[in-house]
């Protein structure tokens, strides 16, 4: 599974696994980097382990994660104006109300700062 995870993200990728175990019987899990840490990490979070008791994967998971291809300086500045409440700014993915006293303005990667005029 971690290979086919790291074969669709692609060259450079990390891949972290992760099972969910539990004794057999119970009806929690406990995350685990593998089958072989359940024990110490049952008794680290519940005081107490089971020596010999059969242990169930419930389930098993990988992720795959690679650098980011942009930095974020390297986007390019948001062109936005100041603007002096009362306003409404429309953004494409937002409305942002700007009360009366107070100015909206645009910082780096397009975020608004809004401060009492």
């Amino acid at each position: 599974m971690a290979e086919r995870a790291r074969a669709l993200v692609g060259a450079g990728a990390h891949v972290e696994t992760a099972l969910d175990c539990r004794y057999v019987g119970q009806s929690h899990e406990i995350t685990v980097p593998d089958a072989a840490a359940f024990a110490a990490e049952h008794e680290r979070r519940n005081g107490h382990a089971r020596p010999g008791a059969p242990v169930e994967v419930v389930a098993v998971r990988a992720r795959a994660s690679a650098p980011a291809p942009l930095d974020a300086g390297d986007l390019p500045a948001a062109a936005r104006p100041r603007v002096r409440g009362p306003a409404v700014v429309a953004e494409p993915d937002c409305t942002l109300w700007v009360p009366d006293g107070w100015v909206a303005e645009p910082r780096e990667l397009g975020a608004w700062v809004v401060t009492r005029a």
